[in-house]
């Protein structure tokens, strides 16, 4: 049955995100989080004025919302998912520099590819405790350290869904993949083989798409830092 939210101030968080310093100018303005009521937000944000929730589980929940736009307009009936569990993802870098991929079969798109492990992160843990354990499950080995990239919103248009994503360091083999309802194979590719299945299109899944081409970023700009200028 169809529940109903009317009467109440929705609260969430707005979050401002640093500029990227352009040329020799190099200003950046601090992240910072604060928390806004509509009322607050009635001039230049998007307004709920009702929700109803349509479909509500452990997993997700949808949401019928009545939005009001900054115009003055109305949306009857934005659809929203609202994913509670957030998931992480983890890039496993060996000691010779190859990455550690998953070979996964995803049902709902029939399509079988090269992928990152990740996983939920379950309310109990940390999402690097969450990175180690997925780490463990879906390929049997350990890291001896993680590094966080950054974590993101994967479909904020339609889902408050998050993705975090770590580098795993120092990896080690402890054992034989748990997870086998979900892994078929693990691989183990060279950084010119993964930029390469990256370039052909080869990889379609997303959080992986992100993560890799997050980590390819962060080492690309870390050889510019170490080069004198």
């Amino acid at each position: 049955m169809a529940r109903r939210t009317t009467g109440r101030v929705l609260r969430w968080h707005v979050e401002h995100i640093p500029r990227i310093p352009i040329g020799k100018a190099k200003r950046w303005i601090q992240p910072s989080r604060q928390s806004y009521t509509i009322q607050d937000m009635k001039t230049h944000y998007w307004q709920v004025l009702r929700r109803v929730t349509v479909y509500d589980s452990p997993w997700v929940r949808i949401h019928r919302d009545d939005i009001r736009l900054p115009d003055g307009s109305l949306i009857d009936g934005h659809h929203v998912v609202d994913v509670p569990r957030p998931a992480v993802g983890v890039i496993p870098v060996g000691d010779d520099g190859r990455i550690l991929l998953i070979e996964h079969y995803r049902f709902i798109t029939g399509t079988i590819g090269w992928e990152i492990p990740a996983g939920g992160i379950d309310p109990s843990e940390t999402a690097e405790a969450a990175a180690a354990r997925e780490l463990l499950e879906e390929t049997g080995h350990r890291a001896e350290a993680f590094q966080f990239l950054g974590q993101y919103h994967p479909s904020n248009g339609l889902s408050n869904q998050t993705f975090h994503v770590y580098i795993g360091k120092g990896i080690s083999r402890c054992g034989d993949i748990s997870d086998t309802n979900e892994v078929s194979r693990i691989g183990w590719f060279t950084p010119t083989e993964v930029a390469e299945m990256l370039r052909a299109n080869a990889i379609r899944d997303g959080f992986s798409l992100t993560g890799l081409l997050w980590f390819f970023f962060k080492v690309t700009m870390e050889g510019k830092k170490e080069k004198p200028e």
